[in-house]
């Protein structure tokens, strides 16, 4: 009985000892994050490998002791997903939950689509400024897939993986995710149609991207899909689009550099590419926009202040 209560004392003690030294952990991870890293070099591009680099003078990388923040559980704020990376390599377990008809806000296939309420505002935007200049009319064709749909399609007889994605891997699991066809115009015909070049150059002002650009399949692993279209918002939809680069490159750029800070619309924009450390994030303390997983392990944040 001694040797058992002895034995126990010692976990206690061990247990300890493990969690002072992942708090001491933590903050010198937090130290050297924040405070401590390298200068790093101001100028633009910010990266050689980006399909068209960032012109000089148009970003500011973030200065490095910028922020105050706020030591947060990654489990107690609201995730949006916006900018999460599902593709062939990076999948997700559980399909969205937050999901609202798209019928009747806004012309669909079938009334039984579902799609994120951020998409559905945005498409509804983009559908109602194409009536304004007489193009069109556009409908949904598909939004929210639950994975058990996606198997299906996935390994129904002759399906073009090409363009399918394995089950997990799709986007439409997050309902961020719509395809956009054209009243009158065939879907293999949306790219060189005026609808479809329409889309193309003015999807970005309502925070959606082409999602899958032609010419760019051996960075996102699908063929090319004039018809989608991936709720990002503005911001983000508005760099990618100007200096066309995929949301892998996109990520990539803000993972390698920390972050960047650029002017928009009146206002100073900082996105900060945030690791968690022990499950817990470090957060600044005002002007937060919106958190998006990666869905690679990390965090954007998104933070705007007027100028």
């Amino acid at each position: 009985m001694k040797k058992i209560l002895q034995l126990c004392i010692l976990l206690i003690i061990a247990s300890i000892g493990i969690y002072l030294y992942q708090i001491v952990a933590s903050y010198d991870d937090y130290q050297y994050y924040f405070h401590e890293r390298p200068s790093r070099n101001n100028s633009i591009p910010l990266s050689e490998t980006a399909h068209s680099p960032w012109p000089s003078g148009s970003f500011q990388l973030l200065p490095d002791d910028f922020i105050n923040t706020t030591r947060v559980s990654t489990n107690s704020f609201t995730d949006t997903g916006y900018l999460a990376l599902l593709n062939r390599e990076h999948a997700i377990t559980e399909s969205a939950r937050n999901l609202v008809s798209a019928w009747p806000t806004v012309a669909v296939s079938t009334t039984d689509i579902q799609v994120h309420p951020s998409a559905l505002d945005a498409v509804a935007a983009l559908f109602s400024s194409a009536r304004e200049e007489g193009v069109g009319p556009f409908f949904i064709s598909s939004g929210y897939r639950g994975i058990m749909l996606q198997y299906n399609l996935y390994n129904a007889p002759g399906a073009n993986r090409d363009y399918i994605m394995a089950p997990g891997h799709s986007e439409h699991h997050t309902g961020l995710a719509v395809d956009i066809l054209a009243t009158g115009v065939l879907k293999s015909q949306l790219a060189t149609s005026r609808e479809g070049r329409w889309l193309a150059a003015n999807a970005w002002r309502y925070g959606l991207i082409l999602r899958y650009p032609q010419g760019r399949t051996d960075i996102t692993g699908v063929a090319f899909e004039p018809w989608h279209f991936r709720y990002v918002g503005q911001l983000h939809a508005w760099l990618m689009h100007e200096y066309d680069l995929v949301l892998e490159e996109y990520l990539a750029l803000i993972a390698d550099n920390g972050g960047f800070q650029v002017h928009f619309n009146g206002y100073l924009y900082r996105v900060l590419y945030v690791p968690p450390i022990y499950g817990i994030l470090y957060l600044p303390d005002t002007h937060i926009v919106t958190i998006s997983n990666n869905n690679m392990g990390s965090y954007i944040i998104t933070l705007r202040e007027a100028v």
